[in-house]
């Protein structure tokens, strides 16, 4: 007889891996992409494409697909781009120099949660996103082991943008991301970062046009 065969992506997650694994199934539903599945999208990634097929492995074990170093790698086969930017990133290199506390694609957008950026139940929504980014820098543990600056989640709330965020009344009011970015994350210390000193200007400007220069001196972490 010949090898077993993998079983074929259009197949998962049900109700092969669901038959067992009911409930990271269920949520796999709700995903942006066990939608495109359920449309009948062939690249829609499902189980055996992060978890593998006949060698899965728990995400703990540094061999897996699914593990803090390899996840990068494992989302890139699709989002090749997104990838290419998270690897030169501080969170990427963070991860890269193996620091177990660094965020890599699952800590932001979730495991069987991954929902598109326009959901409202994504963790990475305009609504949501300062609090998935506070969940590492307000602690206190993570902040004092990687030297990280102080009270920035803390100020940020504070501040106009914070508070007209935290009233949940405006989405469009800038987050962290709009002024860190996403997957391109870097110091203000990196010419390339968004927040370096030469660049801040543009930053802010992308909102407040023509006055990005004033809004670029003054201190945005202040309590």
């Amino acid at each position: 007889p010949g090898a077993a065969e993998a079983p074929h992506p259009a197949k998962m997650p049900t109700p092969d891996c669901a038959s067992c694994h009911t409930k990271p199934g269920a949520s796999y539903d709700a995903t942006v992409h066990g939608k495109a599945h359920a449309k009948g999208s062939k690249k829609a990634a499902a189980c055996v494409d992060c978890h593998g097929d006949h060698g899965v492995l728990k995400a703990m074990d540094s061999r897996s697909k699914a593990s803090k170093a390899n996840l990068s790698h494992t989302c890139g086969k699709c989002h090749k781009a997104e990838e290419a930017v998270y690897e030169k990133s501080a969170h990427g290199a963070a991860v890269a120099r193996g620091a177990k506390e660094a965020p890599t694609c699952t800590d932001c957008h979730g495991e069987h949660t991954v929902r598109a950026v326009s959901d409202p139940a994504s963790s990475v929504s305009s609504g949501a996103v300062t609090q998935t980014c506070a969940a590492c820098h307000a602690s206190e543990k993570l902040i004092g082991r990687f030297d990280l600056p102080p009270n920035q989640v803390s100020s940020f709330m504070n501040s106009y943008h914070g508070l007209a965020s935290r009233s949940g009344g405006d989405l469009h009011v800038a987050n962290c991301a709009s002024c860190h970015g996403w997957h391109d994350i870097l110091p203000s210390s990196d010419p390339a970062s968004r927040i370096a000193p030469q660049n801040v200007a543009k930053t802010c400007g992308q909102c407040h046009a023509g006055a990005g220069l004033r809004l670029g001196t003054g201190k945005v972490h202040a309590a």
